[in-house]
């Protein structure tokens, strides 16, 4: 129901409910591959009976008209701003009386901001997929900051926190799924034209080294090098249209392997200059690292701002999925990105301060939701036979892959 039917209150008869829940097959059907097909099943959300109908507003309702439950609506709201304390003015400045957009962290603060948590099929405007930020202080000589993983949608939260593109220059990826580097176009077509000067680093696996299912079982070259000299060709319209804007500083100095700790040379995988911001520089990990050998799966290491991050292989659909451990100052954050429980998660959480390790939602809520239903159908429901697919789909996908 469109703002004006609610605010006029105008009805919709039975013949209507029927034609938007047709529409709404059609425009599920179509993506329903993901979900093996169940979505053909699907009548649209849970509607009311027409006795039982709501009116927004709640008098002069005519017969026929029918509301989402208020919880429903709720669900689609983001608050988070509407929840932050109010600002607290230092000494001397005016009481604004609302929290500043972005403050930064204290000396000795690390501070993890989770700007997506969202799973695939369920993007809203109050979730995204999977990103978290993670800055630190200048208790060590200088502030750093690092972005793990880039989902779907994630970089309006980014702006909504006032954390420019700038400060998004090294991205971790834990795998090359979808939903955990999507606005990694984004943030590399949209940083160099604005404050990001500098290349666009980004850290992950080296090839998993799997044979293709398929004669004659190629070995597909499936690491973070390839995917960035792919992106960095797809995205060549797009940089060469801006040529007309400064994109680098002239007196910028690109870091070296011995000035970030990093396992190899940075190199850009095109011909872009080493100082400009269309330069992708990725640094590619030896997913089968994990410690056993000290310092052999460092990532990062910058002794300016003090920040360790070292890398180990977790359980996730492919070989090549990869966790991050964070030290600084004396903290640390351990994040897995999407996995099952294993050794080395186990033996990294040992003794860290903050442990991100993903928990999907049971098979049966997991498959509801992504087909639309507001609820589980009853099993006497049409829609129930093509329900109980999606379960079905979804346990095998998690036991392949994730923590339910």
């Amino acid at each position: 129901m469109s703002t004006s039917d609610k605010k006029t209150c105008k009805g919709i008869t039975r013949r209507d409910v029927l034609k938007k829940s047709g529409l709404a097959i059609g425009g599920m059907a179509i993506g329903s591959v993901a979900m093996g097909g169940a979505m053909s099943a699907f009548a649209g959300k849970k509607t009311q009976p027409i006795d039982e109908c709501e009116c927004n507003p709640p008098t002069g309702c005519p017969a026929g008209e029918c509301t989402y439950p208020p919880e429903y609506n709720d669900t689609q709201m983001y608050t988070y701003f509407n929840n932050l304390p109010k600002w607290n003015p230092k000494e001397g400045e005016p009481d604004k009386g609302v929290p500043e957009t972005y403050i930064p962290p204290e000396p000795n603060e690390m501070r993890i901001t989770f700007m997506g948590s969202n799973i695939p099929n369920q993007l809203r405007r109050a979730q995204q997929m999977m990103s978290i930020f993670v800055e630190v202080g200048n208790a060590m000589g200088k502030p750093d900051q690092f972005v793990f993983d880039c989902g779907s949608g994630v970089c309006a939260n980014y702006n909504a926190m006032g954390i420019s593109l700038g400060r998004m220059d090294k991205i971790f990826l834990t795998h090359l799924h979808g939903d955990h580097i999507s606005d990694l176009i984004h943030i590399y077509c949209f940083g160099a034209v604005a404050d990001r000067k500098s290349p666009l680093f980004v850290f992950g696996s080296s090839p998993s080294g799997v044979k293709s299912p398929r004669p004659p079982r190629r070995i597909y070259d499936d690491g973070v090098k390839a995917f960035c000299k792919n992106l960095r060709e797809a995205c060549r319209w797009h940089s060469e249209s801006q040529s007309f804007i400064s994109t680098s500083y002239e007196s910028y100095e690109p870091p070296t392997r011995k000035s970030w700790g990093l396992p190899h040379d940075p190199r850009p995988v095109s011909d872009d200059p080493s100082d400009d911001g269309y330069a992708i520089i990725p640094i590619e990990l030896d997913w089968k690292k994990y410690g056993k050998v000290k310092g052999d799966n460092v990532a990062y290491h910058n002794p300016d701002t003090g920040v360790k991050i070292t890398h180990f292989p977790v359980i996730h659909t492919r070989k090549g999925s990869v966790g991050y451990k964070l030290e600084w100052n004396g903290l640390s954050m351990v994040y897995t990105g999407d996995t099952k429980p294993e050794y080395h998660s186990v033996k990294q959480a040992a003794g860290v301060n903050v442990f991100i390790h993903e928990m999907n939602p049971p098979a049966e809520v997991w498959a509801f939701k992504n087909l639309g239903l507001y609820q589980p159908p009853e099993d006497t429901w049409p829609t129930y036979p093509g329900f109980q697919d999606a379960v079905d789909f979804a346990k095998m996908v998690q036991n392949s892959s994730h923590t339910p």
